[in-house]
């Protein structure tokens, strides 16, 4: 036997000597008990590459093997007016990941003081906001296609092949409701106008009724401020008239709060933004059209600061 064959032996009855002394360390079943459900990550395998003592019970695992988010994550992306747009990431593809762990076996049982194996986080290098599927889907409804609500109302929807053809339809809707607004405003305009006029006929009359009396001055102003408000509502006419320009006003309330924000819109210039080009600018292109129709304290994107 060659000196070459008989050093090639050596070495390699020694590596089967040392892997057989060796602990074969943590199987998987302990390692998936360190990642439960709630982690959102599951280690679906593993292998130990290299064993290396730590101290007289502890040793240092270097293992590999292959991981999932147990629900898949979604990435914020971008907010669309008042609704943010996720991507879903990998969803339930495996990953490789490298790890190393410190344990100890103790009655065919593994005590892990330590370890760096896969959590829930977001992609390398990403400062955006990643949330699993559980997360982002807790108590929300879909209100429309493609679009759900939260319980706090917030508003979100998810960046796949179908998103384009629901904003589409979202815009549609947007368009028809500033077009409604555009109505409602004209309504209420025009019932404000004969509320003011049957007002200033009404107090023209009780005025005129108070003169008779030989009332002038403060003293006719005083009498005419305390008996209007009865006249007022006394006055079936001026009653109807108030109780149509209430539900106009209100219906442009619950107008308001149910449009999809999208008056926000002011990225189109941005490249990076998610509905950058055609999208965006059409969105633009109806707020333009439509809002300035609208008078100012009867726009979906008042500022009550301006609004007396």
């Amino acid at each position: 036997m060659s000196h070459l064959l008989k050093k090639t032996l050596l070495v390699a009855g020694s590596a089967l000597f040392l892997a057989a002394c060796q602990p074969n360390g943590p199987d998987i079943d302990a390692l998936q008990k360190l990642r439960s459900a709630d982690s959102g990550i599951e280690i679906t395998n593993s292998r130990i590459k290299s064993v290396s003592k730590v101290n007289d019970t502890l040793s240092l695992y270097d293992i590999e093997g292959m991981f999932k988010y147990r629900d898949g994550r979604y990435q914020y992306l971008t907010d669309f007016g008042d609704i943010k747009i996720y991507t879903p990431l990998n969803g339930q593809e495996t990953e490789p990941f490298n790890a190393t762990i410190i344990a100890e076996e103790s009655d065919k049982s593994w005590n892990i003081v330590e370890e760096n194996l896969p959590t829930f986080a977001s992609p390398l290098g990403s400062l955006q906001t990643v949330v699993t599927h559980k997360e982002l889907f807790a108590e929300s409804e879909e209100q429309a296609p493609g679009f759900f609500t939260h319980q706090d109302g917030s508003v979100f929807a998810l960046n796949d092949k179908a998103l384009d053809k629901h904003v589409k339809a979202l815009i549609k809707r947007y368009e028809a409701d500033l077009k409604l607004n555009v109505e409602l405003d004209k309504r209420l305009e025009k019932a404000e106008g004969e509320v003011a006029a049957l007002h200033a006929k009404l107090e023209k009359e009780a005025r005129k009724s108070l003169s008779s009396e030989k009332l002038k001055g403060e003293e006719l102003d005083a009498k005419l401020a305390e008996t209007l408000p009865a006249i007022l509502l006394e006055d079936g006419s001026y009653q109807a008239l108030v109780t149509e320009k209430d539900h106009v006003k209100a219906e442009i309330q619950a107008l308001h709060q149910s449009m999809p924000k999208l008056w926000n819109m002011t990225a189109c210039f941005d490249t990076g933004y998610r509905f950058y080009g055609r999208i965006c600018n059409q969105v633009t292109k109806a707020n333009r059209s439509y809002l300035p129709e609208i008078r100012y304290e009867n726009r979906p994107d008042a500022n009550p600061e301006w609004v007396k």
